[in-house]
């Protein structure tokens, strides 16, 4: 994963910049003053850091920084890493399709961001960028301060990653199984405090014996009932129009249907007709039937209307109480059950869940045991090969601790609590980081770690600002090695002044500034060949033959000590 392309444009001096980058060691260097200060702040602006109106160019409606990342979709920590900060904002790592960062300030000051084409918070984006650059400056919050970076580092040094993660798992399940203790716990208090109003509801609608669909039963009965003596007379009137004997609608058809049989033995194309008409003296008799039998049901017993009153009145007050149907009421008094069988089983449950809580408990502390025993037994071996790299860089006596002190109760990070503490002068007691290393000293503090312990795959792009504070010479050497062999595990960017530490880059960029009217410019060139011998001379003092010279010596030596760790 790496950092295959930026495009600046009006951010500050930058008008239009556009630079392509390779894996490997990039050099950034230039006069002071030349805008290197620019790049680096293109890219704290994709790591989320604060916008200004002052950024954009005069004269431009927005600055605009954009990044594209390739390579986001293979294995490592790194990329799943950020799969689970761009899962939840909808954003898939997919195949070899580079992941585009894109941060706009417009002149009022305001910014907007987008990653893979969606538009996401500053903060969000500071979120993803952060498994992705790694900027060591003087101004910036250096990550190296971190705890959680610290841990990581001692944890890739000693070989503890994947136990690590086993602990943050074994405590993430002890966790989940106590709140599920605790949450039944809670539960059965509840349920006991309302065991005598379940039981009350549950009796009152189980006495009342509901059924379902009897409201709609009851409502059309009561309905009939209250309406007998007008549904009687009128069904008795229908009653004698179908089924009197002389005049009724039945004898009627019958004498038609004696007429159609002589007519269809004189006309046998009127049997049709017949036909017709016997299907409709069935129906006619089945009608008379029903309107009797719909009689008989008129034949109301005494009272039966009160007691349809009653049991509907009953049925409206359950309703009232326990929901809107007969259904939901009987849903209701089912859920009431459930609640009582439960109360009954919860010593059970409660004993298993707490028994299950105390086997993930056990489990977490035997890993987190194990974690311990690896990070004590890394601790010291680590301190004394930072130790070495640090006199190396030019912080020779400098004492490197890593202290490790028993935490009050294990977390997902383990029993303990980290931190890195230094004291760049003999003698001194060690300290947080923060308190005693500047800026200069915190970058070469972090290559030294990134050299040391964290060669795998963590952050695939450093970037590293005044590293070159305060070195020159023999130790300038170490610290261009250093980020060479850096380079081979990560894509690292180094701006600076040293032509020891340039020299040793796999590629070397330019920034220069110039003015054209009133119009200032600031642009990056890729240099090569003689372009690059004759930037190495410049940062040796000048363009004479010795120093033209001596560039050229500088960058014959770093391209066969390039070869040689590249055939190693």
């Amino acid at each position: 994963m790496h950092l295959a392309r930026l495009r600046i444009e009006n951010l500050a001096l930058v008008d239009a910049l556009d630079a392509a980058f390779e894996a490997g060691t990039t050099a950034v260097t230039g006069e002071t003053g030349a805008g290197k200060s620019m790049i680096l702040g293109s890219l704290e602006l994709l790591l989320g850091s604060r916008a200004d109106a002052a950024m954009v160019r005069k004269g431009a409606p927005r600055a605009t920084v954009e990044a594209v990342i390739e390579a986001v979709a293979g294995p490592g920590r790194s990329a799943e890493a950020l799969r689970s900060v761009l899962g939840p904002l909808g954003i898939e790592l997919d195949g070899d399709e580079p992941l585009i960062l894109r941060r706009e300030v417009a002149e009022s000051g305001r910014s907007i961001a987008h990653v893979g084409g969606r538009l996401v918070t500053v903060r969000q984006l500071a979120e993803i960028t952060a498994n992705l650059i790694d900027l060591h400056s003087q101004h910036d919050q250096q990550s190296l301060t971190q705890r959680r970076w610290q841990r990581e580092a001692l944890d890739s040094f000693g070989g503890a990653l994947e136990l690590a993660d086993t602990v943050r798992s074994a405590y993430q399940a002890w966790r989940a199984a106590r709140a599920e203790h605790e949450d039944w716990l809670a539960r059965e208090r509840e349920l006991r405090r309302q065991e005598d109003l379940f039981r009350f509801q549950s009796a009152e609608i189980r006495k009342a014996q509901l059924q379902p669909g009897e409201e709609e039963s009851l409502l059309q009965r009561e309905t009939m009932l209250a309406n007998a003596e007008a549904l009687r007379g009128t069904a008795t009137t229908v009653l004698d129009l179908l089924g009197n004997e002389e005049q009724g609608a039945a004898a009627r058809l019958r004498s038609a249907q004696r007429e159609l049989q002589r007519l269809a033995q004189l006309d046998p194309g009127a049997a049709s007709w017949s036909e017709t008409l016997t299907e409709t003296l069935v129906r006619c008799v089945e009608l008379e039937r029903e309107c009797t039998a719909y009689l008989e049901r008129l034949e109301v017993n005494p009272g039966e209307l009160e007691k349809v009153q009653d049991r509907l009145h009953l049925i409206g007050q359950l309703k009232k109480k326990y929901g809107d149907s007969i259904d939901a009421v009987l849903e209701f008094a089912a859920k009431a059950e459930q609640d009582l069988a439960a109360l009954g089983n919860f010593e059970d449950k409660l004993a298993g869940l707490d028994a299950k809580a105390k086997a993930l408990e056990t489990e977490l502390k035997a890993q987190a045991a194990k974690l311990s025993a690896k990070r004590r037994a890394a601790a010291g071996k680590l301190s004394t090969q930072v130790e070495k790299e640090l006199a190396q860089l030019g912080m020779k006596g400098t004492s490197f601790v890593v202290s490790l002190e028993p935490g009050a109760e294990i977390t997902a990070s383990g029993a303990e609590d980290i931190e890195f503490l230094i004291a760049v002068n003999p003698g001194e007691d060690p300290k947080p980081l923060t308190k005693v290393a500047s800026g200069g000293e915190l970058s070469r503090i972090t290559l030294a770690l990134k050299c040391v312990a964290m060669r795998g795959d963590d952050v695939p792009v450093l970037v590293f600002d005044e590293i070159d504070a305060g070195v020159g010479g023999t130790v300038a050497h170490a610290v261009g090695e250093r980020l060479q062999a850096l380079g081979e595990h990560h894509q690292v960017f180094v701006i600076t002044h040293l032509p020891q530490i340039a020299c040793r880059a796999d590629a070397q960029f330019a920034v220069s500034k110039t003015v054209s009217g009133d119009r200032t410019t600031v642009a990056m060139t890729l240099l090569a060949g003689d372009a690059r011998e004759k930037e190495l001379a410049r940062m040796l003092g000048g363009e004479s033959k010795t120093a033209l010279a001596h560039a050229h010596e500088l960058a014959g030596n770093a391209r066969r000590k390039r070869k040689g760790q590249g055939s190693a």
